[in-house]
C-alpha cells in the first residue's frame, strides 16, 4: 500500500473517532510532505486526539522514512490550500444540516461541512420546511444521502 493509501484509510478510522470533525488533506511532492487539517481546533487540541496522532506519527514514519506528514489546525499558518480529499464526520454534517434547515421554504440546499469545503453535497429537501414537524423528516432525508467518492484524483 502507497503512503497516500494509508494515510487515507487511517484518516477515515479517525473521523469515525471524531465524528465532530472535519478534515482536509494534501500532498507536496516537492518536500514529499502529506499535509493534513483538522478542523476544530477542539478536536485538535483534544488528549485522545493528541495520543492518536502520536501513536499515527510513530507508524507512518517507520512504516515510509523517507516521506513526512504534518498535523496542522484549522487557523495554523499556511494550511490545506488544494485538497485531494476532505473527510466529514458524522456530528459536523448534523450540525451543518440544522443550521441549514432554519427558514428555508421550498427548494434546494447545499449542505457543507465548514466554512471551507472542498465538497459539498446538494440536494432536494422535502416541498414544507417551515412547520417543525418537518424537521425531522429534513434530517431523515439529509442522513440517507450516500457519501461523496473521495478517491484520490492520482495515478499510481
Amino acid at each position: 500500500m502507497n503512503a497516500k493509501k494509508y494515510v487515507k484509510r487511517k484518516l477515515e478510522m479517525l473521523i469515525k473517532q471524531f465524528p465532530q470533525a472535519h478534515i482536509r488533506y494534501e500532498f507536496h511532492e516537492l518536500s514529499n510532505t502529506h499535509l493534513v487539517e483538522i478542523i476544530p481546533n477542539e478536536v485538535y487540541s483534544h488528549n485522545e486526539y493528541i495520543a492518536w496522532e502520536l501513536k499515527f506519527h510513530h507508524k507512518f514514519t517507520k512504516r515510509f522514512p523517507t516521506q513526512h506528514i504534518c498535523f496542522i489546525p484549522d487557523d495554523g499558518l499556511g494550511g490545506v490550500e488544494n485538497p485531494e480529499f476532505t473527510l466529514c464526520g458524522e456530528q459536523r454534517i448534523s450540525a451543518t444540516t440544522q443550521k441549514a434547515t432554519g427558514g428555508i421554504g421550498i427548494g434546494s440546499v447545499t449542505v457543507t461541512c465548514s466554512k471551507r469545503p472542498a465538497t459539498a453535497a446538494a440536494l432536494t429537501l422535502p416541498e414544507r420546511l417551515i412547520a417543525p414537524a418537518n424537521i425531522a423528516s429534513v434530517l431523515h432525508t439529509l442522513q440517507s444521502v450516500p457519501q461523496p467518492d473521495y478517491s484520490p484524483r492520482y495515478a499510481q
